[in-house]
C-alpha cells in the first residue's frame, strides 16, 4: 500500500482536493491517474454520481479502487501500454491529484492525455510549490533535506512553481483556465526570528516578499483545458540568480580579452614602426659619404663610453 492513501475533509476550502471536486460536475466521466485506493473515486461516486476509471501502479491500492471505480488500471501512467484498455474513451474530467511531481516527464504525459479530453472537458491539476516561504528559509540556511511527505517528499522527480507549470502546460497544449492556491504562511515574528538567525535584518521590503501570495502558497491547483501549444521566447535561466552573475563574469571576461586583442595589436604596431625606422636609417647611412660615416661612427663610440 503507498504512503498516499488518506481520506478528504470537503469542508477544508484550504484544500487543493477540495478545489479539484469543487469543479467537477455532477454525473461526469472521470479519468482519476494516481487513484490510489479510491478514496476520492468514493467521493464522486456517492455525491456527484460520477462513474470513475482509475489508474494506479500500487497493486494493494489498486485493488481497494476497484470497489468505488468502474474499472482500476493497474499501470505506470507514463507506461503506453493501459492506453488500448480505454481507446475511444473520452472523458469530462482527467484528475492529476499530487502525481505530475512523481513523473520522469509530466508534460510527455499530458500531451497523450489530450486524446482522452472531451473538447469541452478538464484536466484538473494540483501540485506542490517549490517556491514556499518554507523552502526558501530552507535553502536561505544551505539546506534542503528530502521529506517522507509534502513539498520536499523523497519520491518527486519535479520540483515546480506557478510559473514553470504554467509554462508546461502551455507547452503541451492547454489553455489555464482557472488557478487556485492553498496557503501556509509563517507569522512575521517567526519570520523575523529565522532571518535574525541567519544574521540577516528584516526590513519592510523583505517581510513583503516573503509572505507574498507565491511565497505562502503551499500548493497550486490547475484546471486546464485544451488549447494550442505555446512556446515562449523567454530564457527562464536569465532570470536565475547564478546565469546573472554568469553573465557578469562573462563580460568581465569578455572586456579583458578584448583589452588583451588591443594591447597585443597595439605591440605589433609598434614593433612594425621599429622595424620601418630601422629600415630607414639603413638606408640613410647607406647613402652616407664614407668620411661621414667614419664621424658617425666615432660619435656613436663616444656616447656609448659616457
Amino acid at each position: 500500500m503507498s504512503k498516499y492513501t488518506s481520506g478528504i475533509n470537503l469542508k477544508d476550502k484550504n484544500s487543493t482536493s477540495t478545489m479539484i471536486f469543487d469543479k467537477i460536475k455532477a454525473k461526469s466521466l472521470v479519468f482519476d491517474v494516481g487513484c490510489a485506493s479510491g478514496y476520492f473515486a468514493e467521493l464522486l461516486v456517492k455525491k456527484k454520481h460520477c462513474q470513475v476509471i482509475g489508474l494506479e501502479i500500487d497493486e494493494e491500492d489498486a485493488k481497494k479502487a476497484e470497489v468505488f471505480c468502474k474499472t482500476v488500471l493497474r499501470d505506470d501512467v507514463e507506461s503506453e501500454s493501459w492506453e488500448g484498455r480505454i481507446s475511444g474513451k473520452k472523458f469530462d474530467h482527467i484528475i492529476f491529484a499530487d502525481v505530475l511531481e512523481h513523473l520522469k516527464d509530466p508534460e510527455k504525459v499530458l500531451v497523450r492525455m489530450k486524446k482522452f479530453l472531451k473538447s469541452d472537458g478538464s484536466i484538473l491539476v494540483s501540485i506542490p510549490n517549490i517556491a514556499h516561504i518554507s523552502v526558501r528559509l530552507e535553502l536561505l540556511g544551505g539546506n534542503f533535506v528530502p521529506e517522507s511527505t509534502g513539498i520536499l517528499d523523497n519520491t518527486h522527480l519535479k520540483y515546480f512553481t506557478k510559473e514553470t507549470f504554467s509554462e508546461l502546460a502551455k507547452r503541451a497544449g492547454y489553455k489555464i483556465s482557472d488557478i487556485f492556491q492553498s496557503s501556509f504562511d509563517f507569522p512575521e515574528d517567526k519570520l523575523k526570528e529565522i532571518l535574525s538567525e541567519f544574521g540577516l535584518s528584516a526590513n519592510e521590503a523583505s517581510i513583503k516578499k516573503l509572505v507574498s501570495n507565491d511565497a505562502v502558497a503551499y500548493q497550486y491547483f490547475f484546471e486546464l483545458s485544451l488549447g494550442e501549444a505555446v512556446s515562449t521566447n523567454e530564457n527562464p535561466e536569465m532570470k536565475k540568480p547564478i546565469y546573472i552573475v554568469r553573465a557578469f563574469l562573462k563580460s568581465v571576461e569578455d572586456d579583458h580579452r578584448k583589452f588583451k586583442e588591443e594591447e597585443i595589436k597595439n605591440v605589433r604596431l609598434l614593433q612594425e614602426e621599429n622595424r620601418n625606422l630601422q629600415k630607414r636609417i639603413t638606408s640613410l647611412e647607406n647613402t652616407l659619404p664614407n668620411r661621414l660615416k667614419s664621424r658617425l661612427k666615432k660619435l656613436l663610440k663616444v656616447r656609448s663610453r659616457n
